[in-house]
């Protein structure tokens, strides 16, 4: 998706939503896809998964100030919660949403 139409669903519309920025190119990218598919098997009912355009990224990199890539914004009701950057363990990352996302319920 566009950063535009993410910021759109997510800020606007105030989703609850994690987005995902990565490269192709390193394995860390890859390594954070894999986490994040198995941990949010729990969270399907609760959230939207978005992925930013590669090319889009610098958008989003620098309207949250964020580190590095790859890294995952976890918004709930369209607000910044988090920002997770990999690499980060599967369990550290399940532990993280779960505390985030038991907290809105």
């Amino acid at each position: 998706m566009t950063y535009k139409e993410i910021k759109e669903k997510v800020l606007v519309d105030e989703e609850t939503a994690i987005v995902s920025l990565n490269k192709a190119t390193k394995a860390s990218s890859y390594l954070m896809e894999l986490n994040l598919r198995e941990v949010l098997e729990d969270f399907r009912q609760k959230i939207n998964v978005y992925k930013v355009n590669e090319r889009e990224q610098k958008h989003v990199i620098d309207d949250f100030q964020l580190f590095s890539e790859p890294s995952i914004l976890i918004f709930v009701n369209g607000v910044l919660r988090d920002v997770i950057y990999f690499p980060v363990s599967k369990k550290c990352l399940q532990d993280k949403l779960t505390a985030i996302f038991n907290e809105q319920c």
